[in-house]
């Protein structure tokens, strides 16, 4: 009798257990900004990031039908100095849903968003998650605001160094080879002709 109630109340509280588990995954919420863009997909599109040079601001600015500028930095430095007609957005903040309807709304209206932080990579993670979410219309300011303040030490040059798109794919191609560095040339040895010993002379 006692086995039978034993059973009994593990049957009924797997059975609640079961429930319970329904229940939260049908009252689950879907997260508000889902990603519509794998990780992978994301990575293929860095190598050629849309960017504005700092030379195009003074006048896509003028153009507030087409452009907008969005400051990513703290509302204290945004107050000391933006771009103008730029909005501030903080970072932290970039996926309240207010900013959300936000930018939604500017890309509904085929207006372009440049994304801008103190330096060009303060900037870079916010269009790689806006972009993920769904948003075509984010660009990012090359050299970030330093760079558009007139800090030349800290601007981006506006083309690399290397093609790193291309090196990273040669690298995985090229695994285990060695290369060997241009060897220079030689430099010509002159030969130096050995004195022979002189032979002691005898004396008296």
């Amino acid at each position: 009798m006692n086995e039978l109630l034993k059973t009994q109340r593990i049957s009924i509280a797997v059975l609640f257990f079961g429930l319970l588990l329904l229940i939260g995954l049908m009252v689950r919420k879907a997260p508000k900004t889902p990603f519509i863009m794998e990780a992978t997909e994301m990575l293929e599109q860095i190598p050629t990031f849309k960017h504005v040079q700092t030379s195009m601001v003074s006048k896509m600015t003028n153009d507030t039908n087409k452009y907008v500028f969005v400051d990513l930095r703290s509302p204290y430095d945004f107050e000391v100095k933006h771009v103008e007609n730029a909005k501030n957005i903080p970072t932290a903040f970039i996926l309240d849903d207010e900013n959300i309807a936000i930018f939604k709304d500017y890309q509904d209206q085929g207006i372009e968003v440049i994304l801008y932080g103190t330096s060009q990579r303060e900037s870079m993670a916010p269009w790689m998650l806006l972009t993920q979410i769904g948003f075509s219309n984010t660009k990012v300011l090359l050299g970030g605001f330093d760079c558009y303040n007139g800090d030349n030490t800290k601007c981006s040059k506006e083309t690399a160094n290397y093609d790193y798109a291309k090196i990273s794919t040669q690298g995985a191609r090229m695994s285990g080879k060695a290369v060997a560095p241009k060897s220079e040339k030689k430099k010509k040895s002159i030969p130096v002709k050995k004195k022979k010993k002189r032979v002691a002379e005898g004396g008296c």
